[in-house]
């Protein structure tokens, strides 16, 4: 059976591996290289959590903290330390698909659904917007 801490805890796993890389080292005719497959994140400044458990669930940190770097896998280039945010009102497509033309009004808005981890959400009136 799935339980919701089950599926807490691989929910940024998940997520993350998925964009993340990994260094492996291979063997050549010349000795060891190291490889980078993937994307490093691991200086990642921010990392958002949307919908589902991150935005409702009763532990935001523990479900974010499943997609960050692991000292037990120092091969995954995952995020080290980065501020764990949280997008309460599932808009990430709204803002991505803006950022381009209008990049001042995307971080508007997306300033506006995000907040960090362990904070409550803004209160927002019958428009949507923040009060």
């Amino acid at each position: 059976m799935v339980t919701v801490g089950l599926v807490r805890e691989f929910t940024a796993e998940l997520a993350v591996t998925r964009h993340a890389g990994s260094v492996a080292i291979v063997q050549t005719v010349t000795g060891p290289v190291s490889v980078q497959t993937g994307k490093e994140l691991g200086s990642l400044a921010t990392l958002i959590g949307t919908g589902g458990i991150p935005a409702h669930g009763q532990d935001a940190a523990a479900a974010l903290a499943t997609g960050l770097a692991d000292p037990a896998e120092p091969p995954s280039l995952k995020p080290k330390n980065p501020a764990l945010l949280v997008d309460s009102g599932y808009v990430p497509f709204a803002y991505g698909l803006s950022a381009e033309k209008e990049p001042d009004a995307a971080l508007t808005l997306g300033s506006a659904h995000m907040h960090p981890v362990g904070e409550r959400p803004r209160e927002r009136n019958k428009n949507g917007r923040t009060a």
